[in-house]
């Protein structure tokens, strides 16, 4: 029997609107995550609201005939992601009921907005504005502190007058929410057209110069990025590479990226010269605009990438940028340091960072004016530090002398400012000044996405939770499949209280990535927080196993069976591991989570001691809340707000 429907409507229930076409979900005009699999759930679900759906309904509209290694746990992922966005606690349910070993039933009323009318009650980026509903929102009171929210039991009927009436005022507040919505999107999702460089080809048949080919890459990205961001936003590295060796055609990858454009590139030896081959190709109807090819030495590359990119915004009629003082590496050495660091710098990895560090170093020693190589610099040292993979007071030392040696030759690098921005932030725990590089570094160049991730998390360890995710989310348009900034938008709704969706967003990120450390980590955090122990210890156990070596992981393990999950908790804080990182600030919340504050407040006072930038997160961190009111924390804020340069990071 089917069970879903073909009628083209938006479906409304609570303050949620739910488009099953397109699988979009907004609550309260803000758009949610849902992936592709649960919404379709979620639409076959809402399709017979108050009727069963048997699992095997599910397998049967969702696979079909395909073949599913683990059907239980994919359909149990689904219905918790669809929990997670609905904020629904499985035991008081409010939308999702689970009928024992049957299936589940969408138990709130649903109604249905003819599709017509979807133009009327979009967002600016396609999101549903709220609609009157005699549903109020349900409360998960295992999630909030607030009282229970009645809800009515059926949606009453209306007369003429009534239904006017609410159509006026749904008109208004369509409108106001537009225009309110509007005004809050970052310029690089309004930009009317973006692009993506694929990555170069290395067609030499010589492994050894994949860096070049890769660096090309990173270095089109760049050039292209600063053409007119207003105008042209550019899809960075992580997304771009993410495509690396893959057997998709331009067009399904722009699709994919939801660019309008793609430039793909080769890079090729002839004789003892490169050649390299570069094209523009338009998504919409697969044209090649505009094709070159460029042939030279290896020192000539840098001026290939300008005319590459000086070519294309010919092509785009975009405004090309004034290069006449920008400083060209001196040597091929030079340069082949420095695509070599990017290259080892994108590893994110302790031998990777150790590398980066001594490629930059290399070209900066065979160029002292190579302005870029200086501020790549300065971001390996921040990230080294802040990794704990070099001495917090060392690393930031050199990030910020590099920085200021970088903006000396060039006041106009974006990725120069945006590290001395992260310098005065977490290492000078400096939040003004660090705002100051931060945005000063997104005006030169609205497509950096590290500038954007960086201040999004400013932002939420200054506790302005709002707009450090309309931050967060600039970044994720400018690099769709960085998992790490998904994360680290769960993480923004962590700090927010907002649990089911920091859950929603990281097991996102494990669901593409079983083992991405950070993700488990914050979901520690936040199973924690929630009191959900279960969970927790699950997710706790992968961290350890991660983090800690194979003796050590047994006497966590230990304690866990004899003392249970707060007795492994301190067994962490007390393992003696040269490899464990953030120890401060994690060996606190360990002794929280335990239910031991006076630890906590000795690890907290220890890192406020040693100037650990990690301390900066602890005022907006939900697991140090209980402590607020105490003399002890108290103190500790004051002292943490006195390093500072702005009373406000103890808020």
């Amino acid at each position: 029997m089917a069970v879903h429907s073909t009628s083209p409507s938006i479906r409304k229930f609570g303050p949620f609107a739910f488009d099953p076409q397109t699988g979009e979900i907004s609550r309260s005009g803000r758009r949610l995550r849902l992936q592709p699999q649960p919404a379709k759930i979620l639409g076959l679900l809402t399709d017979v609201p108050g009727r069963l759906v048997s699992r095997e309904d599910i397998r049967a509209h969702i696979w079909g005939s395909d073949t599913v290694a683990d059907l239980d746990q994919s359909i149990n992922f689904a219905i918790r992601q669809i929990r997670a966005v609905l904020n629904d606690d499985p035991d008081k349910h409010a939308y999702l009921e689970t009928i024992s070993k049957r299936g589940y039933r969408f138990v709130a009323p649903v109604s249905e907005v003819p599709a017509a009318e979807k133009s009327i009650s979009a967002t600016a980026d396609g999101a549903l504005a709220p609609r009157q509903s005699s549903v109020a929102e349900p409360t998960d009171a295992h999630f909030s502190s607030s009282p229970p929210v009645a809800r009515s039991g059926q949606l009453p009927r209306r007369g003429f007058r009534a239904s006017v009436a609410a159509c006026v005022l749904l008109a208004v507040v369509c409108v106001l929410t537009f225009l309110a919505y509007r005004q809050k999107r970052h310029a690089a999702e309004t930009s009317t057209d973006s692009i993506a460089v694929l990555p170069f080809v290395n067609l030499t048949g010589d492994a050894s110069l994949e860096y070049i080919s890769d660096g090309m890459t990173e270095e089109m990205i760049t050039r292209l990025a600063t053409l007119d961001p207003s105008r042209m936003m550019v899809i960075a590295r992580t997304s771009a590479m993410s495509y690396k060796n893959t057997q998709k055609t331009a067009q399904q990858i722009g699709n994919e990226l939801n660019v309008q454009y793609v430039v793909e590139g080769s890079l090729q030896k002839q004789d003892n010269q490169v050649r390299v081959i570069a094209q523009l190709i338009r998504i919409s109807d697969q044209m090649h605009l505009w094709a070159q090819t460029y042939v030279g030495g290896h020192d000539q590359l840098p001026q290939f990438e300008n005319q590459v990119a000086e070519s294309i915004a010919s092509t785009l009629s975009l405004p090309t940028r004034n290069r006449t003082q920008e400083h060209l590496p001196a040597s091929e050495l030079a340069y082949s340091d420095y695509l070599q660091g990017m290259r080892s710098l994108a590893q994110r990895s302790k031998p990777g960072f150790e590398s980066a560090l001594q490629n930059f170093s290399s070209a900066v020693q065979q160029d002292p004016k190579y302005a870029r190589a200086y501020a790549q610099l300065a971001v390996t040292y921040n990230l080294m530090g802040q990794y704990n993979w070099m001495r917090q007071q060392e690393a930031g030392s050199q990030a910020k002398a590099a920085a200021m040696q970088a903006l000396s030759l060039d006041d106009s690098l974006s990725e120069a400012h945006a590290a001395l921005g992260f310098s005065a932030w977490f290492y000078d725990w400096d939040p003004s000044q660090a705002e100051k590089e931060y945005l000063r570094a997104i005006s030169l160049d609205a497509n950096n996405v590290d500038a954007h991730h960086w201040y999004s998390q400013l932002l939420m360890t200054s506790g302005r939770s709002e707009e450090s995710e309309r931050q967060m989310h600039a970044a994720l348009a400018l690099d769709p499949k960085a998992l790490i900034l998904q994360t680290n938008l769960g993480w923004i709704h962590y700090t927010a209280r907002r649990y089911p969706l920091a859950i929603a967003e990281m097991q996102q990120v494990v669901a593409q990535k079983p083992d991405f450390l950070s993700a488990h980590y914050k979901l520690w955090w936040t199973y924690s927080v929630m009191g959900d122990e279960p969970r927790a210890w699950q997710e706790f156990q992968i961290v350890v196993r991660a983090i800690s070596s194979p003796e050590q992981t047994e006497k966590i393990l230990a304690a866990y069976n004899s003392a249970g999950y707060a007795g492994s908790l301190r067994a962490l804080y007390n393992a003696d591991d040269e490899n464990y990182y953030g120890d401060n600030i994690d060996a606190a919340r360990c002794m929280m989570f335990s239910g031991d504050s006076k630890g906590a407040m000795q690890a907290l006072f220890r890192g406020l001691a040693m100037h650990d930038g990690w301390m900066i997160f602890a005022p907006t961190d939900p697991a140090f809340a209980s402590l607020h009111s105490d003399s002890q924390y108290i103190r500790f804020a004051a002292q943490l707000s006195g390093k500072s340069a702005n009373a406000g990071l103890a808020q």
